[in-house]
């Protein structure tokens, strides 16, 4: 069989190449198949050409193809897996350096216009959340922060990185609302008691309101 010509013949190769994680390899097949006979190629065809592209960490291809397959098969299955793989090559762009950038809010959001209220995606939803909710942090929007945060910690799953959150916002505000640098502290420790942000934020009024109650005793 011509591999260079036949599409079925490209996916066997695409395949064994991944079997072997041989990503970048299958990627040049799966491009093959979108070149020669794009009419015909599957969603299959398109989600490993783009996961290919996201593991071999060439985010900008992953993106492009992504984005096409959200735009050529609506079946709402294929729309989750297209949209979720989006977000997750563009949150892949953010850097350690540069913190969380917001690229992947709109597919991110996306997607969860799209799951069912009962989903049991808990891996997936975790992944969204937590990308949101930094998102919303780095735009000092705490309130959805919070929500979002909230979101994590009912899953059951993601008590650290949810009270990573509220701890964040905690130290965020601690200076100027002290109410709700509070119960974000409070928030944090309940599902996290180790989380030592959270607890600084709640010694530091401790030590506070110690301080005015000697200034008070000194003054009368």
């Amino acid at each position: 069989i011509d591999t260079t010509t036949n599409p079925d013949a490209l996916r066997d190769e695409a395949e064994q190449l991944r079997k072997q994680n041989n990503f970048g390899g299958a990627a040049l097949y799966y491009q093959k198949i979108l070149n020669i006979a794009k009419d015909h190629a599957t969603v299959d065809d398109y989600f490993w050409y783009g996961f290919s592209n996201f593991y071999t960490n060439k985010y900008d291809s992953a993106v492009t193809i992504f984005k096409e397959m959200a735009q050529k098969f609506p079946e709402k299955a294929n729309q989750l897996v297209a949209y979720f793989y989006w977000g997750k090559s563009l949150m892949a762009k953010d850097t350690a350096s540069t913190g969380v950038q917001g690229y992947a809010v709109e597919p991110f959001k996306k997607y969860l216009s799209l799951l069912n209220p009962d989903s049991t995606k808990k891996d997936n939803l975790a992944t969204v959340y937590y990308y949101l909710g930094l998102s919303a942090l780095g735009q000092n929007d705490y309130t959805q922060a919070g929500q979002y945060a909230d979101k994590l910690a009912a899953l059951g799953t993601q008590n650290e990185i949810a009270s990573q959150i509220y701890s964040r916002i905690a130290l965020a505000v601690y200076k100027t609302d002290r109410p709700t640098a509070t119960a974000y502290a409070q928030k944090a420790l309940t599902i996290n008691p180790s989380d030592s942000t959270a607890q600084a934020v709640l010694d530091y009024y401790k030590k506070l309101d110690d301080y005015n109650q000697k200034m008070k005793a000194y003054k009368e």
